[in-house]
């Protein structure tokens, strides 16, 4: 971009209605202003001034030529709302004049759009929300200026119940562990009740138990990824020998934890949805070769969910308590 296009560009600034946050939720409206200050430097000779709120997928691919690796960087839109903020009455050009613009915008998040997602490694795969304004020339040998401002957009998902869910394994030595959620959906930051039984009757070595909880994404082109959000060894477990063990652990959720996600945006070309979900993975580590025992329990992360009513979250008999 050249001197004067890059000096028109610092000269367009954002203003949003919303204070103090950058923060949507779906089903709310994205507003605010646009200014712009022509300085007169160049001469803006424009086709149309267009405004836009686009989600993004953004993602890498990799090639080889001869003997050189080269990394391509891919942008898929999914969502997209636009209006042209200014444009020539007859169709052909007009030259914006000098001194302050100033062009409002109102975009309206739809329900069923995913959470903006953060990569978490280099060339990791990413969802990005961004209003961008375009002052489209009219000549063809001249680049178009443009400037974006990023916001973040939280998925509110319908209210649902949460039920029980368990999972169960036992290996060759007849180590069983079974896991029970008493809530397989939970908020951001909220404690996860989560009971766990080891059954040992041959009193093999247990030297711990680990706990993952795995992101997986699948997002179109993109292709299909995983990510550990968090990963432990549970406390309680060191070497145990005995014939039985149980105990409740409350499991702390990260506070940004992107929504669980299924759905298929209106202006997505792919057939297939777009997915973000997750798996509590619990593993009791056994001595002996090939003779861990493992298990995972699908959870949703939503940030609204209904109650069950007057209801404990496990019987009075679990009276040992963990809070990892």
């Amino acid at each position: 971009m050249g001197a004067g296009a890059s000096t028109s560009q610092n000269n367009i600034t954002f203003q949003f209605d919303k204070k103090y946050t950058m923060i949507y939720k779906t089903g709310e409206t994205v507003s605010g202003k646009v200014t712009f200050q022509n300085d007169g430097q160049i001469e803006l000779k424009l086709k149309n001034i267009m405004i836009e709120l686009v989600g993004e997928i953004v993602y890498y691919t990799s090639r080889v030529t001869g003997l050189t690796r080269s990394t391509d960087i891919h942008v898929a839109p999914f969502f997209k709302e636009e209006h042209i903020a200014r444009s020539d009455d007859h169709g052909s050009h007009f030259i914006l004049e000098h001194g302050e613009h100033i062009w409002p915008f109102s975009f309206h998040l739809v329900d069923n759009l995913p959470s903006t997602l953060e990569t978490t490694r280099h060339n990791g795969s990413y969802i990005r929300y961004v209003v961008r304004i375009h002052f489209v020339q009219s000549e063809w040998y001249k680049k178009n200026i443009q400037k974006a401002s990023f916001i973040t957009v939280q998925y509110h998902s319908p209210s649902m119940l949460a039920n029980e869910c368990k999972a169960e394994d036992q290996n060759h030595k007849n180590v069983h562990l079974q896991a029970i959620l008493h809530e397989n959906i939970v908020l951001p930051g909220e404690k996860c009740p989560l009971n766990i039984t080891l059954n040992n009757p041959n009193r093999i070595t247990i030297t711990r138990l680990s706990m993952k909880l795995i992101q997986y994404q699948q997002l179109g082109s993109a292709g299909k990824d995983e990510n550990t959000v968090m990963k432990k060894d549970l406390n309680g477990i060191d070497n145990f020998q005995d014939e039985r063990w149980q105990n409740t652990y409350h499991i702390q959720i990260p506070e940004r934890i992107v929504a669980s996600f299924s759905n298929t945006p209106p202006q997505w070309s792919s057939r297939k949805p777009l997915v973000i979900r997750y798996e509590l993975h619990l593993e009791a580590h056994v001595q002996g070769l090939n003779s861990n025992v493992f298990v995972r329990l699908p959870l949703t992360i939503s940030h609204v969910k209904e109650k069950k009513m007057d209801e404990d979250p496990f019987p009075p008999r679990y009276d040992k308590l963990f809070l990892v």
